[in-house]
């Protein structure tokens, strides 16, 4: 499933957003965008996400936690803000796509799936709807996506606000967990691959 975003100058988490619902078997494959904001290298390159030695989609899943989960929570309490039906159907495919035990692997590998799983919890069924209130709102916004929050002032007040409560911190913690591990999963793959590769080249030698 593939969705057509507006990507020019698209808040980076957008750009996740759409990258995701354009991977349902797992993979990352980014939609056309603008020259600046072209490939996950990019995104790194730019700060957006961390780096990984996956294909950039649990960093991905990281950012999304991070970075929308508590504006759209801010918004989602503190904003009256009322969905259209296009909205409404493109908070469904959203939460349908991204969100569901079917695709728990489509921000990340099953070795990962915790990270992605925590957004489905009990703990915090609410934080898909955060991160997906946060993506709504920059997509319809867009250039005006502060037009219900006054000033960039209060904006970051917001953000800085909601990145501290526990349910945030909580998810943020699970997701870096998850990188880690993978990470160092990911090593010891290449250190025995190497140590096979030596043994396997002294005994032909």
């Amino acid at each position: 499933m593939a969705l057509s975003f507006p990507l020019n100058n698209a808040p980076y988490g957008l750009l996740a957003i759409a990258a995701a619902l354009n991977a349902p078997d797992g993979t990352l494959n980014l939609l056309p965008v603008s020259p600046e904001v072209s490939t996950v290298t990019t995104l790194v390159s730019k700060g957006a996400v961390k780096p990984t030695k996956l294909s950039g989609q649990v960093a991905i899943a990281r950012f999304l936690v991070r970075t929308f989960a508590p504006v759209g929570k801010a918004l989602y309490d503190e904003s009256n803000l009322t969905l259209t039906t296009a909205q409404d159907n493109l908070l469904d495919i959203v939460r349908q796509t991204i969100f569901t035990p079917k695709h728990i692997t489509t921000l990340g590998t099953t070795a990962n799936a915790s990270s992605t799983s925590f957004l489905l919890s009990a703990d915090n069924p609410l934080l898909a709807d955060y991160v997906v209130w946060g993506t709504i709102t920059a997509y319809t916004k867009s250039h005006s996506l502060l037009a219900n929050l006054k000033d960039l002032g209060k904006f970051t007040a917001w953000i800085a606000r909601m990145d501290q409560r526990p349910e945030c911190q909580k998810a943020i913690s699970i997701v870096d967990k998850a990188v880690k591990e993978t990470n160092e999963a990911l090593a010891s793959e290449a250190v025995t691959a190497a140590s096979e590769k030596a043994k396997l080249g002294s005994v032909v030698e």
